[in-house]
């Protein structure tokens, strides 16, 4: 068999993904017509421009509002202070002195600590001391870095051999390839009704068709690639944005909107792949917040009101930005997790500082915006036009309904997000209907009290039906896993174990929500093990699409790679024979996982020769029993390709 080599895997690759119409505002970066533009003249700035005049006037209003945020948030940082503590060395130098003043004030209140609380000691000081160890290691080797220019040499690659893409979704560039029929197919439980657990009340009323949980593989999927796809944000031009003037047109602006400007533009420019595949997968995209700094995490939202129907329901999907390899303050982020109160916006317990200060900033940060409000207000922003929308054209305003999503880094903070929805739902406002949330490669994020909290919430009546879904990836390491998911270290997941450990101790440690094993290399079916799922209800994974038209999609897809031909494939296969924990991290890892799970699917269950009614397609597969029913046949004309 023929090996193909780089110029033509790559050029399979570009006749595989989707094609852009003649009257598409995008254009790919490798095209001929982009090639042609000459780079910050005239001709590009019509492109973008164009770009521009295509969204709608609420993706207008949010990306101005967002940049004029950006703006103010950089002239506030424009003194040599400001920048001085911008830079990754103090960023780091002030996270590890802030660990020793509260690892001080700790021992100062229980000076016998080390007797009374030996294991929690130990803690600290092996843990903490490992991490900030790598930390200043890494610090230097970032510097070094960039003093070498490695972060160009790093996108040249990404950009001649990575198909434009970022070192996250390396390990497959072809990630985003004709993936519409995936979107298509989670719309079905995106624009459903949030299930009624009401109370039986006749004799006859069955209990069992009022507890019912449902893992969705599309929606799972759906929300992984908005995941993936925000990892693409071109930091350099958001860095630009932030110098630009403040423009902000309203929503009564639409028949005469005003030319956006410099920083408009900029920040535009900084997210096109997002709106390009907001335009493929028929959504609208918007940015909503910064978080900290400019490089580092945001949060973005796709939704769709438009093109929902006469019984559907528009919906909101909001989704954080994890962290990039590439971005030693997320890093920072992430490793900065000493405990931090959680009571001002959690109502109790404690919260891990990276992702809680960066939701929720402290009173004495120099933060412009609350970027948690930020947030609400674009929600409700959304929601408000879709009942409007649907007042309009159907006769009733119909409620929007929403979603969370996250991976690494914004895996941790979308639990965080998710947690303040449940215990504030008046936040929300009654046009927002608040539904599951599903994030990929979580940290722990809390201690065992704000986790009992959670809980808490979860079972309230009112909340039965929702469920944060935490997803963990065992594809190339059985035993560990995605190790992302273990740290940091606690022992409090369980509730059984919660009451020996002491408030304030590192091993109290919990997670949050339901989590999802995926085990593709396991023996046999059904591919994934659910863990601590709630009493007095039924579990299901289900998925629209049928299983062999997917593993036939995949399998069309790996085929072209054989062996690593060029440097991002031989890293990447270095990571995953090397570093199997690593790899087990990266969203097309949990993706290929997704492709493999065995769950109840749209065309019904196979009893003998007949598929059940319609009333028992839905019925999933209940990992409880292990029982899976077998798909049936295929009915697209061409399976495996997605329309």
């Amino acid at each position: 068999m023929k090996i193909p080599t780089m110029d033509e895997a790559l050029e399979h690759s570009k006749a595989d993904r989707d094609e852009l119409p003649d009257d598409c505002p995008f254009r790919y970066h490798d095209s001929k017509q982009w090639k042609q533009m000459s780079k910050g003249g005239d001709d590009e700035k019509a492109y973008y421009l164009n770009i521009w005049n295509s969204l709608s006037q609420l993706q207008k209003v949010v990306l101005s509002q967002h940049a004029t945020d950006i703006i103010r948030a950089s002239k506030k940082r424009q003194t040599f202070s400001s920048q001085i503590k911008a830079t990754q060395t103090y960023c780091l130098l002030e996270s590890a002195a802030s660990l020793g003043w509260s690892s001080f004030v700790l021992l100062c209140g229980a000076p016998f600590a080390l007797i009374t609380r030996p294991f929690n000691v130990f803690y600290m000081v092996a843990y903490f001391g490992s991490v900030y160890s790598f930390l200043f290691v890494a610090n230097v080797a970032f510097l070094i870095a960039h003093v070498l220019g490695i972060g160009k040499f790093i996108r040249m690659l990404g950009d001649r051999q990575g198909a434009g893409w970022s070192p996250i979704n390396w390990l497959n560039i072809n990630i985003f390839n004709r993936k519409q029929r995936i979107i298509k197919h989670a719309r079905e439980a995106f624009c459903s009704e949030l299930p009624s657990f009401e109370p039986a009340t006749k004799i006859d009323d069955p209990h069992s068709k009022r507890r019912k949980l449902q893992f969705n593989v599309d929606v799972a999927r759906s929300i992984l690639l908005m995941c993936s796809i925000v990892y693409e944000r071109d930091v350099r031009f958001v860095e630009k944005a932030a110098s630009g003037a403040i423009s902000r047109p309203s929503l009564g602006d639409s028949d005469s909107p005003s030319e956006p400007n410099e920083g408009v533009l900029y920040l535009l420019k900084s997210e096109e792949y997002m709106y390009r595949a907001g335009y493929l997968w028929d959504l609208r995209f918007v940015s909503m917040a910064d978080f900290r700094k400019l490089t580092g995490p945001f949060a973005g939202a796709f939704y769709d009101y438009e093109k929902v129907g006469a019984d559907e329901n528009p919906f909101i999907v909001i989704v954080m930005k994890g962290t990039s390899p590439d971005n030693f303050s997320e890093w920072l982020m992430d490793c900065a997790c000493k405990f931090e109160s959680a009571g001002d916006f959690l109502a109790t317990g404690l919260a891990h500082n990276g992702f809680y200060n960066t939701l929720f900033p402290s009173k004495t940060s120099d933060a412009h915006v609350l970027p948690y409000m930020r947030i609400v207000e674009t929600i409700k922003m959304i929601a408000g036009q879709a009942a409007e929308y649907t007042q309009q054209k159907y006769g009733r305003a119909k409620k929007t309904n929403l979603y969370v999503g996250g991976h690494s880094l914004g895996a941790g903070i979308a639990q965080l997000l998710y947690a303040r929805f449940l215990e504030s739902p008046d936040d929300l406002g009654d046009q927002v209907v608040l539904r599951d949330g599903y994030v990929f490669g979580t940290p722990r994020a809390c201690d065992f009290k704000l986790a009992s909290r959670v809980d808490f919430n979860m079972n309230k009546p009112m909340n039965q039906g929702r469920q944060l879904w935490r997803v963990a990836n065992r594809a190339q390491s059985p035993i560990i896993g995605d190790v992302v998911t273990r740290v940091p270290p606690g022992f409090a997941d369980k509730r059984e174990i919660r009451c020996g450990l002491q408030e304030g101790s590192y091993y109290a440690y919990a997670a949050i929500g339901t989590r999802v094993d995926l085990t593709p290399n396991a023996l046999g079916p059904p591919f994934y093990r659910i863990e601590d799922a709630p009493v007095g209800h039924n579990v299901e994974v289900y998925k629209k699409a049928d299983e062999s038209e997917n593993e036939f999609a995949r399998a069309r897809e790996t085929s072209k790679f054989i062996m690593p031909r060029d440097i991002v494939q031989l890293s990447m296969w270095a990571v995953t024979y090397l570093v199997p924990i690593l790899h087990d991290h990266f969203p097309a890892s949990y993706m290929d996982s997704l492709y493999k799970v065995q769950a109840k699917t749209a065309y019904g269950k196979l009893k003998g020769n007949k598929i059940k009614s319609k009333s028992e397609q839905h019925t999933g597969h209940n990992f409880k029993t292990g029982q899976h029913p077998t798909a049936a046949a295929p009915t697209s004309t061409t399976p495996g390709r997605d329309k």
